[in-house]
C-alpha cells in the first residue's frame, strides 16, 4: 500500500486502531487515526435484527434503526433480552431495531455519505462524532439533554466529550480507562505485593527480571504506553495544560516521561519479545506464569475473556511513575452515539437514548449484558451494577465513577488529542521506541503538529482534571 493510500482518511475503530499503531508504527499516516489499510474485526459475528411488537391496537409504531458493532451471539441475545425487548415493551409507540453489524465503521461511513443509513449513528469516540456533526451528518441533542436532564446524571467529562460548539452532538456509550491486570496466581506464589507507587514497581520489576519472569506482558501498541506515560509520569495535569494551550509538549516531565518509555523497552520490562508478539499474543504470557502484569485498557474484560479461564487474576489501578503528581485515571469513550440528520423521527429516537442514560439499575444491566463495552459514564452505585458482571470488572466500573466524580480523570490519547497530533506521535513512535530519534525530537515533533492544530481550531475543549 503506498504512503498516499495510507493517507486517506478513513473512520477506525477503537480496537482496529489500537492493533494497526502496534503492529505499524513507524508508517502510519498522520491522518489514518481515523483509517485502516488493514482487515475489520478480527471476529466477525453474523448479522441479527431484533425487533419487538409490530404494532398497537391504536398506531403504527415508529421505526429506529441502530447498527452496532459485531459481538457473538450470546452476548447480542443478552442485549437484545436485557435492552431491545424491554424497551419496545415498555414504549409501544416505538420499534427499536438493534442490528450487529460487521465491519460497521466503513457501513456507517459509506451510508450516512450516502444520504442513508440508521437513525442512530455509532462512531467510535467523541472524535469522529464530531466530524460526523460538523459535516451535517448529525444533529444537536442539547434540546433533549435539557428535556431528560442528561446533565444531572452524566459525569461532567463526558459531557464536555460530546460538546462542540457549546451544543451537545454526541452521548458516550462505553467510557474506558486504563488498568492493569496481573497474575494473581503468580504473584501470591512469590510473596510479591502489587506496586502501588513509583518505587514498589520497580521493586517488582527487579524481581520478575531477576526470576526470568515478565514484568508487563506487552505488544507493540504504542497508544496503550503512551496513554500510560503521558497520564502516570508526566502527569494528567501536564497534559490538561498542554493540550489548552498552556504548557508545551517539549516540556521536561513529557520528555522525561518519552524517556521512561525508552527505559522500559530497553531495559525489558516489557520483554524482548515485544516487537514480535501480534495483537493478543501477550495473554498466553500470563496464562502461562511467564508474565506477571500487563498493561490494558478496560476493554481487556472482552478481548482477554479466554484467557481469563486459564490463570487466576485480578485487577489493579496503575500506579504513578514517578513522585509528586496525583494519581488519575484515564477516561475516554470508546463508543459515541448520535441521531442521524435524515432521520424521521428523532423525538423517538432521543426516548431510546434516554432509555439508556436514564435509570442506574438498568445501566448495570446493560454492562453485565455487554462486559467490558456499553459502560456507560452515568453516576452509578454498586449496588446498581448486577452480581452476574465479574466483581473485578464491577471495581474498575466503579474505581471510573470514583474519578468521574472527583474529577481525578486522566486523558486517553484517542479520546481527547487532535487525530493530526495523535497521527503524528504514532509516525514517529516507533522510531522513538528503537532510539532512533531523541525523546526531545519525538516531543518535539507532536507540539510543531500540535501549533498547526491549535491555531485552526482542531483541538476540542477537554474535561477539567484534578488541580486546574
Amino acid at each position: 500500500m503506498s504512503d498516499e493510500q495510507k493517507r486517506e482518511k478513513k473512520l477506525l475503530s477503537r480496537r482496529e486502531f489500537l492493533k494497526a499503531a502496534g503492529l505499524t508504527v513507524a508508517g502510519v499516516a498522520a491522518s489514518s487515526i481515523l483509517g485502516s489499510c488493514g482487515p475489520g474485526e478480527a471476529t466477525e459475528a453474523p448479522t441479527a435484527t431484533s425487533q419487538g411488537p409490530t404494532a398497537t391496537p391504536t398506531a403504527e409504531p415508529v421505526n429506529v434503526v441502530w447498527w452496532t458493532e459485531a459481538v457473538p451471539e450470546s452476548i447480542q441475545q443478552s442485549i437484545v433480552e436485557e435492552f431491545v425487548e424491554p424497551f419496545n415493551e415498555s414504549h409501544p409507540h416505538v420499534n427499536l431495531e438493534l442490528q450487529f453489524m460487521a465491519e460497521l465503521v466503513d457501513k456507517v461511513k459509506t451510508a450516512v455519505a450516502g444520504g442513508g443509513g440508521p437513525d442512530i449513528i455509532e462512531t467510535v469516540g467523541p472524535t469522529v462524532a464530531s466530524e460526523f456533526y460538523t459535516n451535517g451528518y448529525t444533529i444537536s441533542l442539547t434540546d433533549f439533554a435539557d428535556q431528560y436532564g442528561w446533565r444531572d446524571i452524566m459525569h461532567d467529562w463526558a459531557i464536555k466529550y460530546g460538546t462542540v460548539g457549546g451544543e451537545l452532538v454526541s452521548l458516550q456509550l462505553t467510557q474506558e480507562t486504563m488498568m492493569m491486570v496481573y497474575n494473581k496466581g503468580l504473584l501470591e506464589e512469590k510473596g510479591w505485593s502489587i506496586p502501588t507507587t513509583p518505587d514498589e514497581l520497580v521493586n517488582v520489576v527487579e524481581n520478575c527480571l531477576s526470576e526470568g519472569i515478565v514484568p508487563f506482558a506487552s505488544h507493540s501498541s504504542m497508544p496503550l504506553y503512551h496513554t500510560t506515560i503521558w497520564n502516570d509520569y508526566a502527569s494528567a495535569l501536564s497534559v490538561y495544560k498542554w493540550l489548552s494551550g498552556e504548557i508545551p509538549f517539549t516540556s521536561e516531565e513529557f520528555v522525561g516521561a518519552a524517556d521512561f518509555l525508552r527505559m522500559m523497552l530497553e531495559e525489558e520490562w516489557m520483554g524482548d519479545k515485544v516487537w514480535d508478539l501480534g495483537f493478543g499474543d501477550e495473554w498466553a504470557l500470563l496464562a502461562t506464569d511467564q508474565a506477571l502484569m500487563k498493561i490494558d485498557g478496560s476493554w481487556a474484560f472482552k478481548s482477554g475473556a479466554d484467557a481469563f479461564e486459564e490463570f487466576e487474576w485480578d485487577v489493579a489501578p496503575l500506579p504513578n511513575l514517578r513522585e509528586g503528581i496525583t494519581h488519575t485515571w484515564a477516561l475516554g469513550s470508546g463508543e459515541a452515539l448520535s441521531i442521524a440528520a435524515d432521520s424521521e423521527n428523532p423525538e423517538a429516537v432521543a426516548e431510546v437514548l434516554n432509555y439508556i442514560y436514564s435509570n442506574p439499575a438498568r445501566a448495570g444491566k446493560l454492562m453485565a449484558a455487554h462486559p467490558g463495552e456499553w459502560v456507560v459514564p452515568i453516576k452509578i452505585e454498586q449496588d446498581d451494577i448486577p452480581d452476574t458482571l465479574d466483581p473485578r470488572q464491577q471495581k474498575v466500573i466503579v474505581w471510573m465513577n470514583e474519578a468521574g466524580a472527583e474529577d481525578k480523570i486522566g486523558y486517553l490519547t484517542w479520546s481527547s488529542w487532535p487525530p493530526k497530533t495523535l497521527g503524528v506521535s504514532m509516525d514517529y513512535a516507533g522510531a522513538h521506541a528503537r532510539g532512533e530519534m531523541s525523546s526531545e525530537d519525538f516531543c518535539a515533533e507532536i507540539q510543531s503538529q500540535f501549533e498547526d492544530d491549535l491555531e485552526a481550531g482542531e483541538v476540542m475543549d477537554i474535561p477539567v482534571t484534578a488541580g486546574a
